[in-house]
């Protein structure tokens, strides 16, 4: 397989459709032949922007049906989190929230860049750097360290993004944790301005309560 020749931007394509196509066959034949072909363009520094734009699509697309295909491209993936142009970094922070179960050392290792770049980053670079977090968190030898980086996130979070990180941290949450959840919630609510944002945040509020309750 060529796979530089499958990609969207070598048959002029504007669509991702492509690229997905090329990911899913992938996926579905288990081809590793290919992933080390992706693995060596992504480490060379004559691939083209637009040519790892659309690997980077068509990794997603794998990881989306086998995540575990793609694991041990963490180490080329990470590298990119720092790439100067904004559309490789948050294609590649969708990629590595895919595979970051499979590499939790890793990820917990680097937290300081993947924070860092979920700060300078676009909505969607965040959203799957809250991914990351929370999946270290799911884990109980992360829930410590991690904890005050997602009480974090959501003290600075966006209005229209509170509710969505709420909800993510409110399906692992540790009941000991609970607290300091709802007073952030309860920080924040008098500041919302739209009425869904608002009863949203109050609608997890009082599940929260309910849950300390039982």
């Amino acid at each position: 397989m060529n796979i530089v020749e499958r990609l969207a931007s070598q048959q002029n394509r504007r669509d991702q459709k492509p690229n997905i196509e090329l990911g899913r066959e992938i996926a579905r034949t288990g081809d590793i032949k290919a992933i080390n072909e992706i693995r060596s363009l992504l480490t060379n520094k004559n691939t083209s922007i637009k040519v790892l734009a659309d690997l980077i699509k068509s990794l997603e697309s794998v990881g989306e049906v086998a995540p575990d295909l793609i694991a041990d491209l963490y180490p080329q993936i990470i590298t990119l989190i720092d790439h100067k142009k904004n559309h490789i970094v948050w294609r590649t922070m969708c990629v590595l929230a895919l595979i970051g179960p499979f590499n939790r050392q890793l990820v917990f290792q680097d937290l300081s860049r993947i924070l860092d770049i979920m700060d300078q980053g676009s909505v969607v670079t965040r959203d799957h750097g809250i991914n990351l977090l929370i999946d270290l968190y799911s884990q109980k030898k992360y829930q410590k360290d991690i904890t005050p980086l997602l009480e974090e996130q959501l003290l600075k979070a966006p209005d229209n993004q509170l509710g969505q990180y709420t909800e993510k941290w409110m399906k692992v949450i540790a009941t000991s944790d609970i607290e300091k959840l709802l007073k952030i919630l309860n920080g924040r609510l008098p500041e919302l301005t739209n009425e869904y944002h608002k009863k949203r945040i109050d609608k997890n509020i009082r599940k929260l309560v309910k849950q300390i309750s039982n």
